[in-house]
């Protein structure tokens, strides 16, 4: 399945691992896919002396991810394969505390606060573009907070399924028999709907404890970073509060009206943004949704739905 050079860059990409991680397949060796499941997990585990595969003879079809022998909340009803690959790698990475895409301390904070417990389901195809990043954000979540579990469903392997649920389009994510969400999806879009759904008993800091600036913008498009860029290179100490940088251009595939730049993405512009802001010191504080702007004794105080405080002078 994989060929030297992946089982080789595999391993460099597990060799930090301080963890033990098991693969378990949980199926009959009848299944269809059975056999190359358990190829794809033998190999996997054969890059890494901290993996192991284990197989369980049970009804049904799921890849379970045990750390340190004990359950985690993340599996897979069906291969993670295509896509959805990089979402299994990126999982054991995190479970170990060493992705990429971990959030800073004010997200961790907000994802442990959400209430009771939370099961997921995410339906997708191995050929959507959109459902890794829905899968890799629920599977991160549930890493942050033991009381939430993820599962990605592979629509090929159950028909039955989708057709029952009614699902018409991927990623479609239930929370228990509901859907929480369908399409394209981000870390704070997520969560907001999480909150929104099973509360949150974030722990708001008072304003003594607020973190200070010199300038605090508000939103991460275009306009925002050009004001904190601007104000950094003044030499303002400058903070962005954001759901995510780059705001709407996000959502726009191609753009043609921005001078000197002929043809760009949403995608790369907003990518360009994040690279330009990290590149004058300033401090990004994303997924954040912003609750309320207050004024007392000459200082601005934003609060958000994390719990932060932020203040800068009037």
């Amino acid at each position: 399945m994989f060929d030297k050079d992946t089982l080789e860059q595999l391993s460099n990409y597990f060799a930090p691992l301080k963890k033990q991680y098991t693969l378990r397949l949980s199926t009959l060796p009848s299944h269809p896919s059975y056999q190359e499941a358990k190829t794809m997990l033998e190999q996997l585990a054969s890059t890494a002396s901290q993996i192991s595969m284990v197989f369980e003879e049970k009804e049904g079809f799921c890849i379970s991810i045990l750390v340190d022998n004990q359950e985690s909340g993340v599996r897979f009803r069906g291969i993670p394969g295509g896509h959805e690959f990089t979402s299994l790698l990126l999982a054991l990475l995190n479970m170990d505390g060493i992705g990429k895409n971990i959030p800073d301390e004010g997200v961790q904070r907000r994802v442990k606060a959400i209430r009771g417990t939370v099961k997921l389901k995410t339906y997708v195809s191995l050929s959507c573009t959109n459902c890794p990043d829905v899968v890799q954000t629920l599977n991160l979540l549930s890493i942050l907070n033991p009381n939430i579990s993820h599962t990605m469903v592979d629509g090929a392997f159950f028909p039955d399924e989708v057709e029952a649920l009614g699902i018409a389009s991927v990623p479609c994510v239930m929370a228990g028999d509901k859907v929480l969400h369908v399409g394209r999806g981000d870390l704070a879009t997520l969560l907001n709907k999480l909150e929104e759904t099973y509360g949150s008993e974030v722990k708001e800091v008072s304003n003594q404890e607020a973190q200070a600036f010199d300038l605090v913008v508000l939103g991460g498009g275009p306009s925002g970073i050009a004001s904190a860029i601007y104000s950094a290179r003044k030499g303002l100490k400058v903070a962005v509060v954001a759901e995510r940088i780059g705001g709407q251009v996000n959502e726009t595939v191609g753009i043609e009206n921005l001078i000197s730049v002929p043809y760009t993405t949403g995608a790369e512009l907003a990518q360009n943004l994040l690279t330009h802001a990290e590149g004058n010191n300033i401090s990004l504080f994303e997924a954040r949704t912003v609750t309320s702007v207050e004024q007392n004794g000459g200082i601005s105080y934003v609060r958000t739905s994390s719990g932060e405080c932020f203040a800068t002078l009037l």
